[in-house]
């Protein structure tokens, strides 16, 4: 049964206007904490299992969902004593990931997919990551994607300031386990921004699985008071 990993331990330093020290994982949506609308989101594709990569406020999100059985499922925690990117997150919680592949989410994402058909893609052309995928008519501070005709990823290019349609980063990963060898311990790593520039530039399989479904992403006050009463989809 694959796992899911989510990075929560991001210090959210735009939204605390709003959220003051709450992580931003626990941020109410609906009057649930967004957190658990990801996990909801997962468990409905048959995820049973979740690692969450906590730093800054992992007290207050270890209190919050506990070992998960209140939502039917089992959350273990990998605590970073100091952050360690998007990337050193992961590997800090290697020793949390037994199977070949998994799944990972950033903490301040909500996106509709089908893990399904993302899993059967990812393995049907042997990536070494899938990153999930949207057309959106305006990538302005989003990370993009440059594609090929197959669906392989070409180049990544982080926060843009064009204006225009473009493929953005969801925010949602499916891995190889393989991945970590190419991720430095102890030290911090972006992701985004150091391992997979790196991968693709090398010549490693990395793919873009696209998605038409509900995206948010709360990591700017604008978006988060957008669906804080309403939803996200």
């Amino acid at each position: 049964m694959m796992k899911a990993l989510i990075l929560a331990g991001g210090e959210g330093r735009r939204l605390r206007p709003l959220a003051g020290d709450v992580p931003k994982c626990l941020l109410q949506i609906q009057g649930r904490p967004f957190v658990e609308h990801q996990i909801e989101l997962l468990k409905s594709q048959g995820i049973q299992e979740f690692i969450l990569c906590v730093g800054l406020g992992a007290q207050a999100v270890k209190e919050a969902l506990g070992d998960g059985s209140a939502l039917g499922v089992s959350v273990f925690y990998s605590s970073e004593d100091a952050p360690l990117g998007t990337a050193g997150a992961i590997r800090n919680a290697s020793s949390l990931i037994d199977e070949d592949a998994f799944l990972c989410m950033n903490g301040d994402t909500l996106v509709e997919f089908s893990l399904a058909e993302m899993e059967q893609n990812h393995q049907g052309v042997r990536a070494l990551a899938t990153v999930l995928s949207r057309e959106v008519e305006d990538a302005t501070g989003r990370g993009t994607l440059e594609v090929g005709l197959r669906g392989e990823i070409l180049s990544f290019e982080e926060k843009t300031r064009n204006v225009s349609p473009a493929l953005i980063n969801c925010g949602v990963y499916l891995m190889e386990r393989a991945i970590l060898q190419h991720i430095p311990s102890g030290t911090t790593v972006s992701l985004e921004h150091e391992v997979f520039p790196k991968l693709v530039s090398s010549g490693h399989r990395l793919f873009a699985f696209i998605t038409n479904g509900a995206f948010v992403d709360i990591g700017t006050p604008d978006e988060y008071l957008r669906i804080r009463e309403k939803g996200w989809r």
